[in-house]
């Protein structure tokens, strides 16, 4: 039994792909991105902002982001950065993030044209809106909706609160794009004779080099590689929900050439993600795996997964003060909390309940019926039967307690942040919604004298209450940004004026990398605020190594104050000529910095806010007598590791 043979959504009787010209197709898109990008400048006032510093994010995941744009500028990419992991350098491969290789290769374009990585996040963050909204337009038009509806869904789906929330912390994750095309590949291969055959009656094997649409099979293969390339996670749940969608299809069309046009898709998805991911799986065959970095764990796909009171109830913040009492009451107590960002708003949340609808009745037709309808259907039904589809299978998948925790004992751990599979639901009822205004507008064009004004309006009012209805943007106060920055590089250039370029220096307590809970108030990732600091590039620091390996390990024995006053002649033999104190650290030990005063006699280099302090060890060097190699042999001794050449 064959699956019924309807006109394909974004099919058009002269072949071209938007049923417009590409003058007009690149006018509406260019004009679409510019107003995204400008609405973000006028939610974020870039104007008082401070630009050469990340705008939206103080601390925390935001130094990480940072470190990788600038790690791109002054290495050449992302796996190898010398001034990190000090004395020993730091080494990514442990770490993969092959998978945002193209979004790396736009931050290396970037940096052509200016070394500030604080600018480049920026630029890189706000030029995001413009290119989601644009991707997300482009899809719409493909799909053969009018400019006006595109326009108007692309925008507030640019700006969902999982952006707002992510912000340039996540850098890699907020500009989504990905997810559009990954959504049009479930729309294109559940069609595919359709869609790449010129006469799909005669499917394979009978002439099917002559009968396939070559040019529209290389758009889907560029498709896939795109998705495989852009985004981890979206590369993720993309190969699972075409999986889900090829196997239901083929289930219920009784057609097995499904699951082949479905395997084809995932491969196409999975090279990409695979070629991207070489230098790290050449590493650990060098080298082995390291068990310790990145180790997920199989309750992490429940602490992170969907959470539909989160997906379908108002934001963390929302402008209404009911609607933050409701947000506030849904998660009170609640032993899984998840990630912020799931809510896609009032629209998208009624396009949703139209997606399950359409998934509910197309299964009660179909059990009615008691066969497989083989008639021609309009192509916005078959675009409802995928939409009902999808978003029932990331629903089961993503929620906690769903099917993600079989993957994740299956072996798929690592794919943890399931509540972000939230994307493809909202762009699924952006959809839904997409439809409804279609056909308002029809309805209206037979009823009304003036539809065409009034639907434009009722269209544009649609997209501002949309936007309205988001959390307002969330962002550090400017001048505490600035302030902050002003504090780390005080302390920083006086330690460059006093060290001779290349000094290693050790900084303590000790933080393991990456993801680990510091201890005292440190956040994540603050130690790498010197390296952010140290612009003129001059000196090594030795956080960042990737733990799980020697090269790393070593560091935890420094874990107590007292086993680093202990430990300080073996630091020199490490190689470290300065000691770092971040006071954050000995909270419940206040009186560590003051005892490293006292053993090291002299008076430290101090930040203006009194936070971080800086001893200069070449005096102590010089203090004990004993010879480089003496002092690489302790070191050796000490931790277990011999010092680098």
């Amino acid at each position: 039994m064959t699956s019924p043979t309807h006109q394909v959504p974004g099919e058009a009787p002269d072949g071209r792909a938007f049923g417009v010209g590409k003058l007009a197709i690149a006018l509406e898109t260019l004009g679409v991105s510019v107003i995204a990008c400008a609405l973000a400048a006028v939610l974020y006032r870039l104007w008082d902002a401070p630009l050469h510093r990340p705008a939206t994010y103080l601390d925390g995941d935001m130094n990480q982001t940072e470190t990788t744009v600038r790690t791109i500028i002054q290495s050449g990419w992302i796996f190898n950065q010398p001034r990190l992991g000090a004395p020993f350098g730091q080494v990514n491969y442990d770490f993969p993030q092959g998978g945002e290789s193209l979004q790396y290769l736009l931050i290396k374009l970037l940096s052509l044209f200016t070394s500030s990585s604080g600018l480049i996040v920026n630029l890189y963050f706000f030029a995001g809106f413009g290119l989601v909204a644009a991707v997300v337009h482009l899809v719409l038009r493909h799909l053969r909706f009018a400019p006006l509806v595109s326009a108007a869904l692309a925008l507030p789906y640019a700006f969902l609160p999982f952006r707002l929330f992510h912000n340039e912390a996540h850098l890699s994750r907020t500009t989504y794009l990905s997810v559009p095309l990954a959504c049009l590949l479930l729309v294109w291969l559940p069609a595919w004779r359709q869609r790449f055959l010129r006469e799909p009656s005669l499917g394979p094997p009978a002439g099917w080099r002559h009968n396939l649409r070559w040019p529209r099979v290389a758009a889907a293969l560029a498709c896939c590689l795109m998705v495989g390339m852009w985004e981890t996670m979206a590369t993720a749940f993309a190969l699972v929900l075409i999986f889900t969608a090829s196997v239901v299809g083929a289930i219920r069309w009784h057609e097995w050439r499904r699951l082949v046009v479905g395997a084809i898709g995932c491969i196409g998805i999975g090279l990409g993600f695979v070629l991207l991911s070489l230098p790290s799986l050449w590493y650990w065959h060098v080298h082995g795996k390291n068990p310790d970095a990145g180790k997920r764990i199989v309750a992490e796909a429940e602490l992170y997964g969907l959470k539909i009171n989160r997906l379908i109830l108002p934001s963390d913040g929302s402008r209404l003060h009911v609607m933050q009492i409701i947000a506030t009451k849904s998660q009170a107590r609640t032993p899984v909390i998840s990630e912020g960002g799931q809510s896609i708003g009032v629209l998208f949340t009624l396009g949703l309940v139209g997606a399950l609808y359409a998934a509910v009745a197309g299964v009660r037709q179909l059990r009615s019926a008691g066969e497989f309808d083989l008639r021609a259907a309009d192509d916005r039904e078959a675009l409802r039967e995928v939409l009902g589809l999808t978003t029932v299978s990331a629903i089961l998948l993503a929620t906690v307690g769903g099917f993600s925790t079989v993957l994740a004992l299956a072996g798929f751990g690592q794919v943890r942040t399931w509540n972000r599979i939230s994307l493809f639901i909202a762009f699924f009822a952006l959809l839904q919604v997409a439809i409804w205004i279609e056909r308002g507008t029809r309805w209206a064009g037979g009823r009304l004298r003036w539809s065409p004004p009034l639907v434009a309006v009722a269209t544009v009012v649609v997209c501002a209450l949309a936007l309205a209805d988001g959390p307002p943007v969330q962002h550090p106060d400017y001048p505490s940004v600035v302030a902050q920055s002003r504090n780390d590089h005080a302390i920083v250039d006086q330690i460059e004026n006093l060290m001779p370029a290349g000094s290693a220096i050790i900084e303590v307590p000790p933080v393991v990398y990456p993801e680990a809970y510091p201890p005292g108030r440190m956040r994540d990732y603050d130690p790498l605020r010197p390296y952010l600091a140290d612009e003129k590039g001059r000196l090594r620091w030795s956080y960042g190594r990737v733990r799980g390996r020697p090269e790393a390990d070593w560091q935890r024995k420094l874990a107590t104050g007292d086993q680093v006053l202990a430990d300080l002649p073996a630091l020199l033999g490490m190689g470290f000529t300065g000691l770092w104190v971040d006071s954050y650290g000995y909270i419940k030990t206040p009186a560590i910095p003051g005892r490293i005063r006292q053993a090291l006699h002299e008076q430290p280099i101090t930040s203006p806010d009194g936070r971080f302090q800086f001893f200069d060890l070449r005096p102590l060097r010089a203090s004990l007598g004993q010879s480089d190699s003496q002092l690489k042999l302790l070191a050796t001794t000490t931790f277990g590791i011999a010092p680098p050449d």
